[in-house]
């Protein structure tokens, strides 16, 4: 199961002016490819999601993350990314988020979250504005959870 809250760390470039659209997620990048629950210093996922939001305010939204496998998912409220005159002028602002997924565990087979989409992913990621405009789910599989 998830146990811990995730960190989040954030890089931002701003450009253009957007709309009201949903954020986009892109997971571009994890690590480590197996966790090993019960071993602190390897039950740890890091991901690299990529982000475009359109009207900037994703800052004060949230970061949803998924274990597939068993249901659990972990919300992390993100802090301000753009500045209140840029979200008031609906600056479109995209960076990198880096998600930790921090005591992967072994976990029961449970209901696969409907953001898993039961495509066989390990985790996924929905991004959340601060207006509540949702992304679509964006998944990475390949991820084993080793066995004690």
């Amino acid at each position: 199961m998830v146990r811990a809250a995730a960190l989040v760390g954030l890089a931002v470039a701003w450009s253009g002016c957007g709309g009201d659209d949903a954020p986009v997620a892109e997971i571009v990048d994890h690590a480590p490819s197996t966790l090993t629950p019960g071993d602190d210093a390897l039950d740890d996922l890091e991901l690299q999601v990529h982000y475009t939001d359109a009207d900037g305010d994703l800052g004060e939204g949230a970061v949803e993350t998924y274990d597939c496998g068993g249901g659990v998912a972990q919300r992390t409220i993100l802090p301000a990314i753009a500045s209140p005159e840029a979200v008031d002028e609906g600056v479109q602002i995209e960076g990198d988020l880096r998600v930790v997924v921090a005591d992967v565990g072994p976990v029961a087979a449970g209901p696969v979250p409907e953001a898993c989409g039961g495509d066989g992913s390990a985790f996924c990621v929905v991004l959340v504005d601060a207006a509540g405009n949702e992304s679509e789910p964006s998944c990475v599989s390949g991820i084993v959870i080793a066995t004690e």
